[in-house]
């Protein structure tokens, strides 16, 4: 996982964390579109990023989220 890059191992916490906001997002169904809840995911996800990392990581990890862009699967699949 690309998230995992950065974590330094921490493999089953970062699990634990994207399990509970997963569910999180389905209660966010019920009152909100997917776009939505998509639209302040992504602009919270990216304010974190420039937030905790300096410019050079920040620019490295959207190019690496950007290639990668084709990877991404659907919640159906």
């Amino acid at each position: 996982m690309l998230f995992n890059e950065h974590m330094g191992g921490e493999e089953h916490k970062t699990e634990e964390l994207y399990a509970k906001y997963l569910q999180f997002t389905g209660l966010m169904l019920e009152d909100y579109s997917s776009l939505e809840i998509a639209a302040v995911m992504a602009t919270q996800a990216l304010s974190l990023y420039r937030t905790c990392m300096n410019e050079e990581d920040y620019q490295r990890i959207v190019k690496s989220i950007y290639d990668k862009r084709n990877q991404v699967k659907t919640f159906d699949n």
